[in-house]
């Protein structure tokens, strides 16, 4: 940015600054071939036939805190449409929790094999 704003007279002159407003989350990642995630994949497939499909996603989650501060494997996995997390009228329906209570289920089970 300040290479292209000394190449004009004006901008020289009045450098752009950036700020950035709103939160800021450090990022969280784990790789798609650890085992949690296939644990995750195979518990899914176990409870509910076919296999999730494996993606990241922004937004701000406490998975940070498990991969960057104890260095401990996560994943973000839960019931409904995350498209209305956090507004007021957030909700998710019955059988989605009674499904994702499903996969919890086959992932313990299947956690210390």
């Amino acid at each position: 940015m300040e290479t292209a704003s000394s190449q004009d007279d004006w901008l020289a002159l009045h450098p752009p600054r950036i700020t950035w407003f709103g939160p800021q989350w450090e990022s969280a990642a784990l790789p798609t071939t650890h085992w949690l995630p296939r644990l995750m994949q195979r518990a899914f497939n176990e409870a509910l036939g076919g296999t999730p499909r494996l993606s990241g996603m922004t937004g701000g989650t406490d998975m940070r805190l498990f991969t960057g501060v104890a260095k401990k494997p996560a994943v973000i996995f839960g019931p409904g449409d995350d498209s209305s997390a956090h507004f007021s009228d957030e909700n998710i329906e019955v059988r989605d929790l009674v499904r994702a209570c499903k996969v919890y289920s086959m992932a313990a089970l299947a956690w210390n094999e």
